[in-house]
């Protein structure tokens, strides 16, 4: 699937962040955390979401939390005030606040590409 917002483009086959059609580099774990506030963008994710999903329910501390997101800010150009990719409500969680728009048809015509690709 394709998401764009903004003038990024985050592919979550590939795996890959881009901007202007450049690709940004982002940790691998601060990418989940965006994948997964993206797709959960019309609600808040609080901590304890952002544990079970990315980091797959394993013992991490705030920080991790914290650098994660400073990451994900940072890939994005998102450092100062107003917020404009990641929204923190204190002490509730994280939104995902851009406009964005989902490709799926690339996202099929991808697979179809692939598909035929195959040897049978």
């Amino acid at each position: 699937m394709i998401f764009r917002f903004d003038s990024f483009e985050l592919d979550t086959e590939s795996f890959v962040l881009s901007a202007s059609g450049s690709e940004v580099p982002v940790q691998p774990r601060a990418l989940d955390v965006l994948i997964h506030l993206i797709r959960n963008r019309h609600r808040l994710v609080d901590k304890e979401e952002l544990l079970a999903g990315p980091w797959g329910g394993a013992a991490v501390t705030d920080t991790a939390i914290h650098q994660a997101l400073l990451l994900v800010r940072r890939a994005l150009a998102d450092t100062g005030a107003p917020q404009r990719f990641v929204k923190t409500i204190r002490g509730k969680g994280f939104r995902f606040i851009a406009t964005v728009s989902v490709d799926e048809r690339a996202q099929a015509q991808a697979q179809r590409t692939d598909e035929t690709l195959m040897p049978r």
